[in-house]
């Protein structure tokens, strides 16, 4: 666990193109990254390229849903990272919730009529994970917000939350479960 202060000095040092957490030195593959998504897409590349889709109609997809996944993303941590974080949680809140436009009210209507358990479908995919990534924080950051009104979100989550390595986590005391 760093500090900020050992983190810059670490930074500094890690021969990165673009020093950022997160980051993964692959010396198998001779590859240095930081960034989320291109993390992702090396780790799929790397591992299992089915999770970048096998179509180009499944790839579109996935690239759709991690740009989706993106805007979602920065809308969470604008506040996140605020000294002002308590003041601006409730306008977060209720512009997530707001139909139509609402980021829970389009991933909702979008899980629910697409087709499958996934984030694209009927695949499991890189975006799947960034997905439940945001909406596990965004209910780690209030409790309760998908019982009302966002069932296909609860149903996505529950899907994601049944996978061994997710599971794993969750089950793990050392997992964060409020802020």
């Amino acid at each position: 666990e760093y500090s900020k202060q050992e983190w810059l000095a670490k930074k500094a040092q890690l021969d990165l193109p673009f020093p950022n957490l997160p980051y993964l030195i692959d010396p198998q593959h001779d590859a240095r990254l930081s960034q989320t998504d291109a993390i992702m897409r090396h780790l799929a590349r790397t591992r299992d390229a089915a999770l970048l889709g096998t179509t180009p109609a499944q790839q579109a997809a996935v690239d759709v849903m991690l740009g989706v996944v993106g805007d979602f993303r920065r809308s969470i941590t604008r506040i996140a990272y605020n000294a002002d974080f308590a003041a601006l949680k409730p306008n977060h809140i209720a512009t997530i919730t707001a139909a139509p436009h609402g980021h829970l009210v389009q991933f909702n209507a979008y899980l629910a009529g697409h087709g499958g358990p996934y984030a694209c479908g009927d695949f499991l995919s890189i975006a799947d994970f960034q997905l439940y990534e945001m909406l596990d924080q965004q209910q780690i950051m209030e409790p309760g917000i998908y019982d009302e009104k966002f069932a296909a979100i609860k149903a996505y989550l529950a899907t994601m939350k049944a996978l061994p390595a997710i599971a794993a986590y969750h089950a793990d005391p050392a997992t964060p479960t409020q802020i």
